[in-house]
């Protein structure tokens, strides 16, 4: 998998600035042309204005003005980083729900970048959570102070094989071959076989013919849960970026992720790269 076109959910801020950074930072290294997007909705009615029968048109026109404040600050941001006579770009951006523009706008997308923990969301920036489910694209997830860059440093694959993993996988192609090390992680568990042992050479030798050079660890558990463990470990390597199946189910008409998958967007500080 190459990235010809990558998506990036833009908002002014610290955190928003960063990914920017990241994304030009690939756009020259994977020579991938890069969509930057926004949108803004305004907040549900208070409830005096439920009970009234919905929001004054003064209220409506405050609304829409700061959106389009805010949207012209993410515009701005991303022509300052992303535009240039070494970068294809073009920007989009809409009044409405931003989880929603951004899935749709993921159909010309081979990844898109978001923040993992966005305190705009869901209103001025869409939800990771929601944009992994339901976008059928793999998502770079970016926390607000990410401790290395995801491009050039370690990256740790957390193994555990099913769809998600091998879609995540094939998905970080690109970032892999330009790390400076690859580390496969597998969670030993006491009835590991040699079968398991077979699986993992075979996955470094699938790698090696991608151009990525890769070791094995084989770890046991030694954090109370596998998503800790797996930061706990990308850390100590000095990863960038960890790269991982996105596991969730669907519950009451809301997708809920799985316990590894969210320890790892609520608690890392190493940006993820997650497939559903």
């Amino acid at each position: 998998m190459e990235y010809a076109q990558v998506l990036v959910a833009v908002d002014d801020g610290p955190a928003g600035q960063t990914r920017l950074e990241f994304c030009r930072e690939l756009a020259i290294a994977t020579r991938s042309g890069v969509i930057g997007l926004a949108a803004a909705s305004h907040p549900p009615s208070p409830l005096g204005a439920e009970l009234g029968g919905g929001l004054s048109a003064e209220l409506l026109t405050a609304y829409r003005e700061a959106a389009d404040f805010e949207l012209m600050q993410a515009h701005t941001a991303f022509t300052l980083h992303l535009s240039g006579p070494d970068i294809v770009s073009r920007w989009v951006q809409a009044h409405g729900d931003p989880t929603t523009f951004c899935i749709r706008q993921a159909r010309f997308a081979d990844l898109i970048v978001l923040g993992s923990r966005n305190e705009r969301a869901p209103y001025g920036a869409p939800d990771p959570t929601e944009v992994l489910i339901g976008s059928g694209r793999p998502i770079l997830m970016v926390p607000p102070e990410p401790l290395r860059r995801p491009i050039g440093e370690h990256a740790l694959i957390a193994w555990r094989d099913g769809k998600e993993a091998r879609r995540a996988l094939a998905a970080a192609m690109p970032l892999l071959r330009l790390a400076s090390g690859v580390t496969v992680v597998s969670i030993r568990s006491e009835d590991a076989s040699a079968e398991r042992d077979e699986e993992l050479a075979e996955l470094v030798a699938y790698l090696a013919r991608h151009g990525v050079v890769a070791s094995i660890v084989h770890d046991r558990l030694m954090h109370e849960t596998v998503g800790r463990h797996l930061i706990q470990e990308a850390a100590a390597q000095g990863c960038g970026l960890i790269v991982a199946g996105g596991y969730g189910h669907a519950r009451l008409h809301e997708w809920m992720l799985g316990g590894v998958t969210r320890d790892l967007v609520q608690e890392s500080s190493i940006c993820l790269l997650l497939a559903h």
